[in-house]
């Protein structure tokens, strides 16, 4: 059946009638930009970066025709890059808008993540089709080193986008979640904390039907583990009358978010699997066990189904349950 896009009047930029994404618009920039009279920088915040070169020749070395160049080259790869990993999940966005995604690179450190890459859900405004990510200094760092080195083969590590990109896929769900992320209840910091084995078991999914998840073994692994430390979190956070940043990252230290989150929503999808598909969960949990070759459409379906039907209020009203039984098997 043809499929529209039946909140839109014409289709956006990039994106036909059919609501099948055709040419992805994606802007990459560093931020903040070099070349923005209006924008402050430090240059220990650039010089950093692998091929920079250190020149006073200019004024300020980032103005350096060099580094500017290098800065282009290095927007231009990580467009390259997003594109590839859209491109594997476009099917997913025939009934979502898209007038533009923007990839920030974050070279400063500013937006203070150790980590390589993010969906930045707070400046995504979807109901206009834009959606923001960022760039992190790990992978900008692994990126610069490619183009120096002209490694372009070696990049393609497009799981990390994959991962930002099924988490702007699950943008509504994330914003629900982040009602509770900041909350100093300490009953709102456990439900964020279980929540994010939700959020990022989903955008791992792929990564476990891929073959690349490790650590986590089996659907009662997952579950043991989960319950494992929703117990420990639970019994810190609730010891405390109200929690700051700093006390919920500490306790939040040592999950297993990734590894175990990916198996727990293979579990939840387990009814729908079998009433639907007539495919009883375990022989996929056995295939992935046996590290058998899933064809992308069976992958891509998998995904869809637990973005459609494991939502927030779904995942939550399942907890009491879930623990309770999984705590029951260790008594």
């Amino acid at each position: 059946m043809k499929q529209t896009l039946s909140t839109q009047p014409s289709s956006p930029a990039g994106q036909t009638n059919t609501g099948i994404i055709e040419a992805l618009p994606v802007i990459a920039y560093l931020s903040p930009d070099p070349l923005d009279d209006d924008s402050y920088i430090e240059e220990d915040w650039i010089s950093w970066i692998p091929g920079y070169l250190n020149s006073e020749e200019y004024g300020v070395s980032y103005l350096h025709p060099h580094n500017i160049d290098l800065a282009r080259r290095i927007e231009s790869f990580t467009e390259e890059q997003f594109q590839k990993a859209f491109k594997r999940l476009k099917s997913l966005w025939h009934d979502k808008y898209v007038k533009q995604m923007t990839v920030g690179i974050d070279y400063s450190g500013m937006l203070g993540s150790d980590g390589t890459a993010s969906f930045d859900y707070v400046r995504s405004e979807p109901e206009c089709g834009h959606y923001s990510f960022a760039v992190h200094r790990r992978l900008l760092y692994r990126y610069a080193n490619q183009i120096i080195q002209s490694e372009q083969a070696a990049s393609d590590n497009l799981g990390i986008w994959e991962h930002e990109i099924i988490h702007a896929l699950d943008y509504r769900q994330i914003l629900i979640a982040s009602a509770f992320r900041d909350s100093k209840n300490p009953l709102n910091g456990l439900t964020y904390y279980t929540l994010r084995y939700r959020e990022e078991g989903i955008a791992n999914l792929l990564a476990l039907l891929d073959g690349d998840i490790d650590g986590v073994h089996s659907i009662h692994e997952a579950k043991a583990l989960f319950t494992k430390n929703c117990e420990r979190v639970g019994k810190e956070l609730l010891a405390l009358e109200e929690t700051s940043d700093n006390d919920r990252g500490k306790i939040f230290e040592g999950h297993d978010f990734y590894e175990a989150g990916p198996w727990l929503i293979l579990d939840m999808l387990s009814d729908y699997y079998s009433v639907v598909h007539e495919i009883d969960m375990a022989s996929i949990e056995k295939r992935i066990q046996n590290k058998e070759t899933f064809s992308e459409s069976e992958k891509l379906g998998i995904l869809s189904a637990a973005l459609k039907f494991i939502s927030t209020s779904w995942f939550l009203s399942s907890i009491d349950a879930y623990l309770y039984t999984e705590g029951q098997n260790h008594n």
